[in-house]
């Protein structure tokens, strides 16, 4: 796991697009002991995709921009590896035309699956932080409530 470290407190952390990239709870607390270092009290933690709402979330998708003659396709696949450890293992591939020349970029990453109540409890027991909501979409008017289709979920969190 890298650490990267700041060397002042902050009001705000944000991590993006279902990071953080743990395998295990150790490294879940580990980096909520990192972000609980970095923010000042009643500082906000917003994290983006973290948590999996839909166990059977695993999925492919694809998709194609062009703009000035410029071609992306991206794919993305995501495939269960381990269910007693909740691990599963994301691609993602980008092919670039331009030009007459194709550039391909691709990685994978390796995470385990966090679940809603999961994400609760964790957060629950531990006393340098509080839960204060999470919302479907990045819509603040649409805070989740189990049903319906969830897509993009932030959650909120506060240093307490």
């Amino acid at each position: 796991m890298v650490d990267f470290r700041i060397d002042r407190a902050v009001d705000f952390a944000f991590v993006m697009f279902g990071s953080p990239y743990v395998k295990n709870s150790e490294e879940l607390a580990s980096h909520f002991d990192a972000v609980a270092r970095t923010l000042r009290p009643d500082g906000l933690y917003l994290l983006d995709w973290c948590v999996r709402f839909d166990i059977q979330d695993f999925s492919e998708d694809s998709w194609e921009v062009e703009k000035n003659g410029v071609v992306v396709k991206a794919s993305f696949a995501s495939r269960v590896l381990d269910k007693a450890e909740q691990l599963y293992e994301d691609t993602e591939c980008l092919e670039i035309l331009e030009d007459g020349e194709v550039k391909k970029v691709e990685g994978a990453s390796v995470k385990r699956v966090i679940f809603p109540q999961e994400f609760l409890f964790f957060i629950s027991a531990r006393s340098d932080f509080e839960f204060l909501g999470w919302w479907n979409d990045w819509d603040l008017s649409t805070p989740l409530s189990g049903d319906g289709k969830i897509n993009r979920p932030i959650m909120l969190l506060r240093r307490t």
